[in-house]
């Protein structure tokens, strides 16, 4: 199972839809303020369609796959999420 990071600025409306499509995914954390990591069994393009249909043309989405060293301090999400799924 893969973990893809999601960077996301949403310029228009309806927040809770995209926030419960990530949250759809059986592990997610978000990380900090529009960062939100998750895990599936997906690629990268397939978690990136999946989302984008919640949002507008002019918000920006970026979708990548995690899988090198990372640090990091005073995230929102429990530090055993990260260390367990990064």
């Amino acid at each position: 199972m893969a973990c893809y990071i999601i960077c996301f600025e949403k310029n228009g409306a309806f927040y809770d839809d995209f926030y419960n499509a990530i949250m759809s995914y059986e592990n997610w954390a978000q990380i900090v303020g529009d960062t939100w990591a998750l895990t599936s069994e997906a690629t990268e393009q397939e978690v990136f369609d999946y989302l984008w249909q919640f949002m507008e043309a002019n918000d920006c989405l970026f979708v990548v796959q995690s899988g090198g060293p990372s640090s990091w301090k005073n995230v929102n999400c429990d530090d055993t999420w990260l260390q367990e799924h990064l």
